[in-house]
């Protein structure tokens, strides 16, 4: 992403948020192309069963292990070359600021694009310039704000709020052998897209969300789809299935409650 927005097509976006380092800079939308999708379809998409328990569980540990969330941004390969290798697996590139952040991040994400996926994504990668990769632990009753993703460092010093192509939520929790319930843990994506964020407004600052929901139209819009955190299969798996769900994230944004 360039740190100079000059030349960039830009337009007037208003989602009732300035970054504090961006005080005085008028808030502008970096627009995806519209260019044609090529397997994932509108809305949201679950994938049980993502991810190997092997690494959910990696992911997992590691997250919890920390005081805080973390995160890291994964370049393809910037040679020209392909986006994969010969065995499929992504050609990635990483800074080495953090070489344990970033070769966890390596490992889950090449597992998830070795699955259903990359099955799924694939034909994008030619619009794909790398992976956003950010982890963090939700204690009981943790309920996340209404949000898009986009490029966050790039937001700050810029104030553009450039949205990606797709976006993901993996849910990794452990349960115990034989079952466990979880209360609670429903992902929801808005068809709506940019429109109903910007009516919303970040972490709904345009509209208020009433105590206990993410949104004001949360559970009565049709244009929600929701993805429930998926019920423990019989076999007992220690990893409850490493669930996943993708989004078109121009077009359907999200919240978990």
């Amino acid at each position: 992403m360039p740190t100079d927005p000059s030349g960039l097509d830009l337009e007037p976006f208003d989602d009732g948020f300035i970054p504090s380092t961006c005080a005085g800079k008028p808030t502008r939308l970096l627009r995806q192309p519209a260019f044609p999708l090529a397997r994932l379809p509108p809305g949201l998409t679950v994938l049980p069963e993502a991810v190997s328990d092997a690494a959910a569980r990696a992911v997992y540990e590691f997250t919890a292990a920390r005081s805080e969330p973390w995160g890291t941004y994964l370049r393809l390969a910037a040679d020209g070359g392909a986006a994969e290798d010969g065995g499929g697996a992504l050609r990635l590139e990483a800074k080495g600021a953090e070489p344990e952040v970033e070769a966890l991040a390596r490992a889950i994400l090449q597992d998830l694009w070795a699955g259903a996926a990359g099955a799924l994504m694939r034909p994008d990668l030619r619009h794909v310039h790398g992976f956003s990769v950010w982890a963090v632990c939700g204690g009981e009753g943790l309920q996340t704000d209404y949000h898009m993703d986009y490029a966050e460092v790039f937001r700050r010093r810029t104030n553009i709020v450039a949205p990606a192509i797709h976006a993901a939520t993996l849910q990794v929790s452990p349960v115990a052998a034989g079952g466990g319930d979880v209360e609670g843990g429903t992902f929801g994506a808005h068809a709506g897209g940019l429109a109903h964020y910007q009516a919303h407004g970040y972490k709904t600052r345009t509209r208020p969300a009433p105590d206990g929901k993410p949104t004001q139209d949360w559970g009565d819009d049709g244009g929600w789809s929701y993805a429930p955190y998926a019920a423990p299969r019989d076999s007992g798996r220690a990893i409850r299935g490493a669930q996943f769900a993708a989004r078109n994230s121009q077009r359907d944004f999200a919240a978990t409650i």
